[in-house]
């Protein structure tokens, strides 16, 4: 009998999530970074761009990495693939 047929799913049942939710969720929290950081820049006090400009090519690096990571684990297990999560009881 099969894990599917049993009534339990391929997503781990782990604290942290599966490689594929981590990866989106390092995907858009790098998106939200470089555009947080970019428009910091808009009229930045004095002394700050420079830290501003590292925090966005940081934020830019940490999205292309979990782009490139997406492309690898994108037909992998996810944590909305449990019952007990869509359920709402997760």
């Amino acid at each position: 009998m099969s894990a599917v047929a049993a009534g339990r799913s391929r997503a781990p049942e782990r604290a942290g999530g599966t490689p594929r939710d981590l990866t989106v969720t390092a995907l858009i929290l790098g998106i939200a970074g470089a555009l947080w950081f970019g428009w910091g820049q808009a009229q930045p006090p004095a002394g700050w761009s420079l830290p501003l400009s590292i925090g966005m090519l940081a934020a830019i690096a940490v999205a292309v990495v979990a782009g490139i990571r997406m492309c690898r684990v994108r037909h992998g297990a996810t944590a909305m693939e449990s019952r007990r999560v869509r359920s709402g009881r997760g």
